[in-house]
């Protein structure tokens, strides 16, 4: 670690070769900027059968497949103490107060999850659109839409009338019960969890173990500024559990949607502004 050490290194990996140390700070692609915690992780990897540059600070093979699968490999056998440094390197302190407020929230997606797979239909969940007009100063004041009438075609029915390519979700949520099928041992509602690491990434999913969690950060700067209130974990929560799966086809439209309609069903459930 870098605490260990007598004078300023480099983050990263120190190559030598014959005893000789060519190159220092080296990752080998993995994109470490940003994450000051993973500043204290160097390591050395002693090299054979590599050929150093002319002025002995390279090697001449790094644009080989060869050197490509040595990092894939380095990066690969790194990753669990990569991960360990991110958890522990930058953790800060979770509230008794944000640990029940995520909880709350976790609870009300299962309900919404519950609800939506129980047949609620995707069209009709979503609150009716609403008509404006204009009020003092300019400004928009919304009423309540009245229903009207279609307007016909005056030429008729449309003999080829426009097929849309992909039609709307059948089943908006039936993905997402599959994963916390599979993540959380059959329960209904999402593992959410506050933590705290660099402040770059609004959530992200990690593993300990078994237990798969989807962690909320509390030092992103929208946490920070929203004070963590619910409707942000909400928000935050559901733009991670709507992204398409691997091997999921699924339009932004759709994505947006599937969104839409989840926090709508929550803030049916939770009233907090």
């Amino acid at each position: 670690m870098r605490n260990q050490l007598t004078r300023q290194q480099k983050a990263g990996m120190r190559l030598v070769l014959n005893g000789r140390l060519i190159k220092e700070g080296e990752w080998f692609g993995y994109n470490y900027q940003g994450k000051g915690s993973l500043n204290s992780l160097i390591g050395e990897l002693d090299l054979k059968n590599f050929k150093p540059s002319p002025n002995k600070t390279d090697f001449v093979d790094a644009a080989d497949v060869v050197w490509e699968e040595l990092g894939d490999e380095v990066v690969k056998q790194l990753q669990p103490l990569i991960s360990e440094l991110r958890r522990v390197g930058e953790e800060t302190r979770v509230t008794k107060e944000e640990k029940g407020l995520v909880r709350e929230v976790a609870a009300e997606l299962g309900e919404v999850l519950k609800a939506l797979s129980e047949g609620d239909e995707f069209e009709e969940s979503l609150p009716p659109v609403e008509s404006v007009e204009a009020a003092p100063g300019g400004r928009k004041r919304a009423k309540a839409g009245l229903p009207r009438e279609p307007v016909k075609n005056p030429r008729g029915p449309n003999k080829n009338p426009h097929t849309p390519r992909t039609s709307p979700p059948e089943d908006p949520v039936g993905s997402i019960n599959r994963l916390l099928a599979r993540i959380n041992e059959g329960k209904g509602q999402p593992p959410l969890r506050i933590r705290g690491w660099d402040e770059t990434e609004r959530s992200t999913w990690t593993t300990e173990g078994t237990q798969a969690w989807l962690d909320i950060n509390k030092n992103y700067p929208l946490f920070v500024s929203l004070r963590g209130r619910k409707p942000y974990l909400a928000e935050t929560a559901v733009l991670e559990l709507c992204k398409p799966r691997e091997g999921e086809a699924l339009s932004a439209a759709e994505y947006i949607g599937k969104v839409d309609l989840m926090l709508f069903r929550w803030s049916q459930l939770n009233t907090e502004e």
